[in-house]
């Protein structure tokens, strides 16, 4: 599993996905960071699993990215940024393997 500090963007969601690697998009007090992981290895699996049942614990939200196959000849990065996902709270809930994307927002605070 990698770890990448720095703004997370649809580009960077569609190379990764390209190139046969699962996303999580974490948004944190810092910005956000990538964390990729293969999803025939399953080390990288587990190692994911296990940073996404911690954020889960703290409350974040795990949003799954419903994206277009991007092996699709002519599908551009406008196309596969289109937000069109849905709520999961289980990490098995991430289509196996296969790439996939989660963006994991933390919890809102009143003030």
């Amino acid at each position: 599993m990698d770890r990448q500090e720095g703004k997370a963007s649809p580009e960077d969601s569609f190379d990764a996905i390209t190139h046969g690697r699962c996303l999580m998009a974490v948004m944190d007090t810092s910005g956000d960071f990538r964390l990729t992981w293969d999803p025939l290895d399953q080390k990288d699996v587990d190692k994911a699993r296990a940073e996404f049942n911690r954020l889960r614990k703290v409350g974040y939200l795990m949003f799954r990215r419903n994206i277009i196959d991007p092996t699709i000849k002519g599908v551009k990065v406008e196309d596969f940024s289109r937000w069109d996902g849905e709520l999961i709270v289980e990490f098995d809930e991430i289509p196996g393997q296969k790439p996939a994307e989660v963006v994991a927002v933390p919890p809102m605070q009143g003030g």
